[in-house]
């Protein structure tokens, strides 16, 4: 009888897929038996980030119908994927639990691992009730449907498999003698294990050197900040009613901070007309007039761009899946690692991108083109570049219905606003227009063209991660890019930027400007933070209190996480690093040996019993945030599978035979 043992540290959505994949990779000899250690001090499936206690208008940024944790059919991964018909998605699992909570059939419970206490949650069936695949579900939805799959992966482990769930956190991985991991955990006890794997999400971390001495200076003038942080730890609990705070970000932070500091004290949104038809078309977020509590703080907001990310589109169905196909015809060498993103991955990134905006142009207002749309875009397909402006000019002879990248990407540029009142007039409408084109749906060529560019960021993944990247090329073009597809492809529900109107008609959010910097100065009444825009006069605005409502890029050099502190002191791990240039460029990732994930050390051996999977590793593995997503291929499942079977192989435990290569 050979019994051996794996830990799991983290059990949040990769380290339940993880069980899962074990689950369903294994395949134990007669007595044999493997004890898995899942260690984490939140709840199993929900993990930190999905907590099922979270307020429950914090709401996921995609869609019911886009969230799953099972590996369909779609997953190009060696291990089993799950039939058909067993393995329902968010939304499928929702409308289980609504058929659950009609018929009142609470044996139907017991049988499929669901928590009972999930039907006691009136505000939950609330929601189940009326949620459909468009929705935005709550966070604390999403979190249920991962505790269920937990559960659902617990009771289905073969025979020979068991579980221990360990309330705690991990603080230090050491070697024994005999090559097997010491686990030593926050309260002192440690825990022995044949192999580990860290799936232990978003790293806290230290701040910059500029925020460090800006709190320092601000602690000693008695002045409030709320760091940056998890939306629901932040303790906003602390903002004063009626009292200015300066916030910085303008993204999904924000508008949970909002939300938190509105609805959540007691404040709310009345319809009272419908933005989008007003316009002529028939879908769109309403517009709306906040009712305020009186509990609110009055939240001046300024970030680089001075604008909210752009709102998502309202189809009414799931987005669909967009072609790429000159992205998808690329061939890169993988063992490059002087890869050229701007020359050699970002033109076929433009020209789909351009070709689904003049297609849907075409589709929906023909009236646009002087010659023939169709000539066109197969001009477009094959022309260079530097040709497109007079392609397009003489087709399309209206500047204002082409497609600008550089308007998309900044509208703010250049601009300087002659007070605060006229930059708020501009920001409204801005942001109304964005709700205008959102509302049109399929029938936007804007929302088509972004749509194409953040779909862009999962495809590309096969081509530059594993250090394929040029260091230079990494900064200079990969990053921009992700930061222009999340600006277009991962804003807001319609509905936040709706709400952000109502609150900026009521005075609750008074925009500051783009490129906001924040000092702390002497005034009158004391020592005050200073918020001010250079593009806007007169933007200048005192608080005492600051909020950054954004999170930090993981790095482990600038982890508060103790273990990661402590093993990369110890040289055990190291930062990923782009060597393909003359000067190379340590990123903040977790170093990962391809394909098994193994853990790189400082001198870039691989430990043979650690690994790693996850957010950790991003710039390393990339598009690591991204929740998986129904027929897509996900990324997070083919990881997970990988480092299943890896680590069963290491573990010399039988491993089901490949179903797909």
């Amino acid at each position: 009888m050979t019994t051996r043992s794996l830990a799991i540290i983290g059990a949040g959505p990769r380290g339940t897929s993880l069980l899962d994949r074990i689950s369903n990779n294994i395949r134990l000899g007669a007595g044999d038996h493997l004890h898995v250690l899942i260690i984490d001090p939140f709840v199993a499936g929900p993990g930190r980030v999905w907590r099922t206690d979270q307020d429950h208008d914090l709401v996921m940024n995609t869609y019911a119908g886009q969230a799953t944790l099972f590996v369909d059919d779609s997953v190009r991964c060696v291990g089993p994927r799950e039939p058909a018909g067993a393995s329902p998605d968010l939304m499928e699992w929702v409308d289980h639990v609504r058929r659950l909570t009609i018929d009142d059939n609470h044996d139907w419970a017991d049988s499929t691992y669901l928590e009972k206490s999930l039907l006691e949650d009136h505000e939950l069936v609330a929601e189940v009730a009326r949620t459909v695949p468009y929705s935005h579900p709550s966070r604390a939805l999403f979190g249920h449907y991962l505790r269920w799959f937990f559960n659902r992966t617990t009771a289905l482990l073969p025979v020979g498999v068991t579980l221990e769930l360990v309330q705690d956190r991990l603080v230090d991985l050491l070697d024994a003698t005999d090559g097997r991991q010491r686990l030593v955990l926050e309260n002192g006890a440690e825990l022995t294990a044949d192999a580990v794997v860290l799936a232990i999400g978003w790293l806290d971390a230290q701040p910059s050197p500029a925020d460090a001495s800006l709190r320092e200076v601000a602690a000693a003038a008695g002045l409030g900040i709320i760091e940056p942080q998890n939306p629901f730890e932040q303790r906003v609990d602390q903002l004063p009613a009626g009292e200015p705070v300066i916030v910085r970000g303008f993204g999904m932070g924000f508008f949970d901070l909002v939300s938190r500091v509105t609805l959540g004290r007691g404040g709310r949104f009345e319809p009272v007309a419908s933005v989008s038809a007003a316009h002529g078309h028939q879908l769109g977020a309403s517009e709306l007039v906040y009712h305020a509590s009186g509990q609110e703080p009055v939240l001046h907001v300024g970030s680089g761009r001075g604008i909210p990310f752009r709102t998502k589109t309202l189809y009414g169905s799931v987005p669909p899946n967009t072609p790429q196909a000159n992205l998808r015809a690329l061939s890169i060498d993988p063992n490059r690692n002087d890869l050229d993103f701007n020359a050699e991955v970002l033109p076929a990134i433009r020209r789909d991108a351009v070709i689904a905006y003049y297609t849907t142009l075409a589709q929906s207002e023909p009236d646009a083109f002087v010659t023939d749309a169709a000539e066109l875009i197969a001009s477009l397909a094959d022309s260079d570049e530097d040709a497109w402006d007079d392609l397009i000019a003489g087709a399309v002879p209206v500047a204002s219905r082409r497609w600008s990248l550089s308007e998309v990407h900044d509208p703010t540029r250049g601009q300087t606003f002659e007070s605060p009142r006229a930059f708020t007039a501009w920001l409204d409408r801005h942001v109304e227009a964005d709700l205008v084109e959102a509302s049109r749906g399929s029938a936007s060529a804007l929302k088509a063209a972004a749509w194409s560019l953040g779909q862009a960021r999962g495809a590309i993944v096969p081509l530059i991660q594993f250090g394929r990247l040029s260091p230079d090329s990494f900064a200079s073009g990969y990053q921009p890019f992700q930061a222009l597809g999340n600006m277009l492809a991962s804003g807001p529900p319609a509905f936040r930027l709706a709400q952000l109107r109502a609150l900026i008609a009521a005075g609750i959010v008074r925009p500051v400007g783009p490129r906001i910097s924040v000092t702390v100065k002497q005034g009158a009444d004391g020592p005050n933070f200073v918020a001010s825009s250079p593009a806007v006069s007169g933007s200048a605005v005192s608080a005492r209190w600051l909020v950054d409502a954004w999170m930090h890029g993981n790095a482990v050099t600038t982890s508060r996480e103790p273990l990661i502190g402590t093993l990369l002191a110890r040289g055990e791990i190291r930062p990923h690093t782009l060597t393909g240039g003359p000067e190379p460029r340590e990123l903040g990732a977790l170093d990962v040996e391809r394909h098994s994930l193994r853990l790189l050390d400082h001198h870039g051996t691989a430990h043979p019993r650690r690994h790693a999977i996850g957010i950790p590793t991003e710039s390393a593995v990339f598009f690591t945030t991204i929740s998986p997503i129904p027929k897509s291929n996900a990324s997070l499942l083919r990881e997970t599978d990988a480092v299943a079977r890896a680590v069963l192989s290491e573990l010399n435990i039988g491993v089901a035979a490949a179903t797909h290569s």
